[in-house]
């Protein structure tokens, strides 16, 4: 330890110095557009534009994800539409216009589609930079998915039926729902049984 009688001259002034952020890229989006109703189980396809609104190219690759959620403030998710895997940079002001596909879940009911920018956090974005990485999740407005509901009618059997000999049994089907049946999610099946109970 050196002790001094002063140390009132140990420190000087030399000039300035202009300290900036390093250049970061913001990849940014005012969320997707679906249509205001779909059918449970339904082809369907979100579009969104992306843009980057740092100062730095948003550099590939990173994904960008669809999902459902109940409400707005939920934090998990029900069902994923899909995902995109971004290959091209993104210049500074420049914007791209993506889509991703899926399936509407099967769900009855309000949901709130939420798309979720670089979902893994690979491009360095500074939240000393504009809204860095907390505008990277937006949620859009709520879509109606309309669920199907498929009613039996009566049957039509033969008087006998023969074991290990294939019978032809007849019924009706009607769907009572607002949602459309999809076809080829589901199966009909007929059970045989003692008495009208199963």
């Amino acid at each position: 330890i050196r002790f001094e009688e002063s140390d009132a001259d140990n420190v000087s002034v030399i000039g300035s110095v202009v300290v900036q952020p390093i250049p970061v890229p913001n990849l940014a989006s005012v969320g997707a557009v679906l249509p205001a109703s779909v059918s449970a189980g339904a082809p369907l396809v979100a579009l969104f534009t992306e843009r980057n609104d740092g100062n730095a190219d948003a550099v590939a690759p990173w994904r960008n994800r669809v999902e459902f959620v109940t409400s707005a403030g939920a934090s998990g998710a029900i069902a994923t539409l899909g995902v995109l895997d971004v290959a091209s940079n993104l210049a500074p002001s420049a914007t791209a216009d993506r889509s991703i596909a899926g399936t509407a879940p099967f769900h009855s009911g309000a949901l709130f589609p939420r798309l979720v920018l670089d979902t893994n956090n690979t491009v360095g974005e500074s939240s000393g930079v504009a809204n860095g990485e907390a505008n990277n999740t937006i949620v859009s407005a709520s879509i109606e998915v309309l669920a199907a509901n498929l009613v039996a009618g009566a049957a039509t059997v033969p008087s006998t039926i023969l074991t290990t000999q294939p019978a032809t049994i007849l019924f009706d089907t009607t769907n009572a729902g607002p949602g459309d049946s999809i076809g080829g999610a589901f199966v009909d099946r007929v059970f045989l049984s003692l008495d009208a109970t199963l």
